[in-house]
């Protein structure tokens, strides 16, 4: 919207959608399970942006969402001929048969190309702006918290890289893998900070089995994440990657439709990421 595009956002019938319209945003009622009401929502729109995800909120629905969900969105593009879909993935997700919500994000984008739905794939690997913080400021409390081994090189990147690699000159089928020029520890990430800050911070690992522990008290576990990935967001195109406060991160790798490429296993997590005159879901 900043860039000038008029933006309509997918909003549940239920959900208070207050905070977008007070900032301009269009708003379309609709559920992903429902077809018709995602037609309805595209009818329009120049370009689909979707980070829809269900089992980051859970629920009876989540795999549904996961599944017939996408495959509706997909579906609702065809129909109203959108012009560009894009497909928030998680980097590597096509490799992950046993992870079913990795696995899903990998069926979605099949479903697009069966459509011959034109769509661009962005796989970013993990969010190291909401993992870092997620126990509060890493500089003032001088600790991250991480689960499991803090010596695990992941492919981190900022939100703020994937929110514009959205706006990417990218090529009809093109799959955009979004991360660092190397995969880094938390334990490396943490001397940066502290090289950077010039006050220690420490990465504290908890041990899985006490994460497993702890989901099975609270239900289930996910990563840190951006919001619910049902609501989608639109805004204009610009490929402008950003830096962490820790280390730099260069623009987004990219592979061909043929030959897709991918970095270092990524963290789970899906984030939010906008496009112009366009719907995003």
């Amino acid at each position: 919207m900043a860039r000038g595009k008029d933006v309509r956002a997918l909003v549940r019938p239920t959900s208070d959608a207050s905070r977008l319209e007070n900032k301009g945003v269009e708003i379309a009622r609709g559920d992903m399970l429902d077809v018709g009401s995602l037609v309805t929502a595209m009818n329009g729109a120049d370009a689909v942006i979707t980070t829809a995800a269900g089992h980051t909120r859970g629920g009876k629905n989540a795999n549904d969402i996961d599944t017939l969900g996408n495959a509706n969105l997909a579906e609702a593009a065809h129909r109203t001929g959108i012009r560009r879909f894009v497909l928030t993935r998680i980097l590597t997700s096509d490799q992950t048969t046993d992870v079913p919500h990795l696995w899903h994000k990998k069926l979605a984008e099949d479903k697009l190309e069966q459509l011959g739905v034109p769509f661009v794939a962005l796989r970013p690997g993990a969010f190291l702006d909401q993992i870092a913080t997620s126990a509060g400021d890493p500089i003032d409390k001088g600790r991250m918290i991480w689960i499991g081994k803090t010596t695990v090189p992941l492919t981190f990147f900022h939100t703020s890289d994937l929110a514009a690699a959205v706006d990417a000159d990218a090529q009809n089928g093109e799959r955009i893998d979004i991360g660092w020029d190397r995969p880094v520890s938390m334990r490396e990430v943490a001397d940066l900070m502290s090289a950077r800050a010039g006050k220690k911070v420490k990465a504290w690992a908890v041990p899985s089995p006490v994460a497993r522990a702890a989901a099975a008290v609270a239900g289930r576990f996910t990563w840190p994440r951006c919001s619910a990935g049902s609501t989608p967001a639109a805004t204009s195109p610009t490929p402008a990657a950003r830096s962490s406060s820790s280390t730099p991160s260069p623009p987004p790798r990219r592979s061909s439709p043929a030959s897709p490429t991918s970095l270092a296993p990524p963290n789970t997590g899906d984030s939010p990421a906008s496009h112009p005159g366009r719907l995003a879901g």
